[in-house]
């Protein structure tokens, strides 16, 4: 996956639209972030996370190089899961959905938010959820 600080032009304008948000503290509850393959849907996914768990954040550009950006474009970072087909499923289970709403129910931590990118949305009832806290 290409670094936090790459500059995408054709994503430009989503990521000015996403910053102003988080500036405003006007994000919304959900996002579903689509596009094809390739296209950088699931890097604007990460950077969007990324940006709320970077060491110089809040920021509204993550600088791709703490620990915690570097925990998150890992998937290391526990209040920021990715939704994945498992095995050999083309599909998102229900079940997965399920233990992943079960999980940020029973989470102690009170994070300033909880984030799921999810893989392909179109084959799951989910999208990329972010949870304000």
């Amino acid at each position: 996956m290409l670094p936090l600080t790459t500059q995408i032009p054709w994503l430009a304008a989503a990521q000015a639209q996403l910053r102003d948000a988080i500036s405003q503290d006007r994000l919304s509850h959900a996002l579903l972030i689509t596009g094809s393959p390739g296209q950088g849907g699931e890097w604007l996914a990460y950077w969007l996370a990324a940006s709320f768990y970077c060491e110089l954040a809040p920021t509204s550009r993550p600088c791709g190089e703490c620990r915690s950006c570097q925990r998150v474009m890992a998937d290391e970072q526990p209040d920021c899961l990715v939704l994945r087909p498992i095995e050999d499923s083309k599909e998102i289970r229900v079940d997965q959905v399920r233990e992943l709403t079960a999980y940020f129910a029973r989470r102690e931590a009170q994070p300033r938010c909880r984030q799921c990118p999810t893989k392909d949305a179109r084959r799951a009832d989910a999208g990329c959820r972010i949870d304000p806290r």
